[in-house]
C-alpha cells in the first residue's frame, strides 16, 4: 500500500499543502480548527511525519508512552506510579499524557506520541475513543490496552474482571442483609466495562428467595454534575435505602457529598459500598467498604506484555484479573428488625 503523503493529507482536509505541513511539524501558526481538521485527516490516512512503522522500529528510544484519561482518578494515578517504577528499574523513560475523556484531545496526543518515536504505548482509552482504537494498528507500534477494555480488543489487554466486580458487590450487600438497594453508575452503550459491572450486580441480586428492590441511577462522568444528579435522585426517595453501591470512584465522589447534603449518615441511615479504593475512603469515619481493582498488578502485567511486544514476542492472552472486597465500617450487617 502506498504510504500517505502530506499532499494526501492536505487534499483530505481541504487545506493547502503548506497548512498541512505546518500542522504536522507543530508550527504555531495555524488555527485550532484547522489543526484538528488536518490531524483528523492524518489519522484517517495513517500518516506520520516519521514515516510510520519502518522508521519507528529502526532504533529504540527507551521511551514508553502512557496515556490515561486523567490523574484525578486515584486508580489511574496508581497505574502511572507503578509504570514509572517499572520504567526506572528497566532504565527507560515514560512519556505521560492525559486525554480528559475527550476524543479530539486523544487523537492529538496519540499523533504527538507516534511522531516522537516511542518504543511502545500503554493506553487507558477515553470512553469516546474506544470505538476508534483500531486506527492505531496503522502505526505498527507495540500497544497494550489497560483497564478500559472493549468486548473485542484489537490489542493485548489487561483489566479487572468487571462483571465479577459487580457480582462481588451484589453478593456483599445481600450478605449484610440489604434488600432495598440503590445503584449509582454511568449508562451509555459504549461504556462496556461499566455495563459489565451493572450486569454482574444485577445477576447477583436476581432470583433471591427474598424479594430485593434495586433502583438504578445514571450519573455524569463530571463529578460536579454528578453530585447534583445524585442529590436529585436521593431527594426523590421517600426514605434512605438500606444500601448504596457506587459503581465507580467518580460515582462515589458524586454520591458521598450528595448524601452529606441530604443529611443521611453512613452507616446509620444507609450502608455504602464503593467501586475502587482511594485514600479519602480510608480516612472517612467510618471507612468505606470497597471493591478494589489491583492497580499495581494491572500496570505490571501491561508492562510485561508491552516488553514482549517490543522484543518481537507474543504478548500472551488478554488478562482478566480478579477484584478484591475490602470490608470497612460502612457496611455492617443490618439487624433483622431494620
Amino acid at each position: 500500500m502506498k504510504k500517505p503523503t502530506i499532499v494526501d493529507i492536505a487534499k483530505r482536509a481541504s487545506v493547502s499543502v503548506g497548512t498541512a505541513s505546518n500542522v504536522m511539524n507543530r508550527r504555531p501558526v495555524v488555527s485550532k480548527a484547522l489543526v484538528e481538521r488536518v490531524e483528523a485527516a492524518a489519522a484517517e490516512l495513517g500518516y506520520n511525519r516519521n514515516t510510520l512503522a519502518a522508521s519507528l522500529r529502526s532504533s529504540r528510544t527507551g521511551v514508553i508512552a502512557l496515556v490515561v484519561p486523567n490523574i484525578e482518578n486515584a486508580f489511574f494515578s496508581e497505574v502511572l506510579q507503578e509504570i514509572e517504577n517499572l520504567a526506572l528499574d528497566s532504565e527507560k523513560s515514560v512519556m505521560f499524557m492525559t486525554t480528559g475523556e475527550d476524543e479530539a484531545r486523544t487523537r492529538r496526543h496519540l499523533q504527538a506520541i507516534i511522531s516522537r518515536r516511542v518504543d511502545g504505548l500503554i493506553i487507558v482509552p477515553a470512553f469516546d475513543y474506544q470505538p476508534a482504537l483500531a486506527e492505531l494498528e496503522r502505526y505498527g507500534i507495540p500497544i497494550v490496552v489497560a483497564d478500559r477494555i472493549s468486548q473485542k480488543n484489537p490489542f493485548p489487554s489487561v483489566s479487572v474482571d468487571h462483571k465479577a466486580a459487580g457480582e462481588m458487590a451484589g453478593r456483599h450487600l445481600l450478605e449484610i442483609g440489604a434488600r432495598d438497594v440503590v445503584y449509582f453508575g454511568h449508562s451509555r452503550p459504549d461504556y462496556w466495562i461499566l455495563k459489565q459491572r451493572k450486569d454482574g450486580f444485577s445477576a447477583a441480586l436476581a432470583n433471591q428467595p427474598e424479594q430485593v428492590s434495586v433502583r438504578s441511577f445514571s450519573l455524569s462522568l463530571d463529578v460536579f454534575v454528578g453530585k447534583e444528579q445524585a442529590l436529585t435522585a436521593l431527594k426523590a426517595l421517600d426514605k434512605p435505602p438500606q444500601a448504596i453501591f457506587a459503581a465507580s470512584n467518580l460515582a462515589s465522589k458524586s454520591v458521598l457529598p450528595a448524601l452529606q447534603a441530604k443529611g443521611w449518615s453512613i452507616p446509620g441511615d444507609t450502608r455504602f459500598l464503593a467501586m475502587d479504593d482511594f485514600e479519602a475512603l480510608t480516612m472517612m469515619q467510618p471507612g468505606i467498604s470497597v471493591i478494589s481493582q489491583p492497580s499495581a498488578q494491572i500496570a505490571s502485567q501491561a508492562w510485561q506484555k508491552l516488553m514482549h511486544l517490543i522484543d518481537g514476542e507474543e504478548a500472551g492472552e488478554n488478562a482478566l484479573l480478579q477484584p478484591e472486597l475490602i470490608v470497612r465500617g460502612s457496611t455492617p450487617v443490618i439487624a433483622a428488625s431494620a
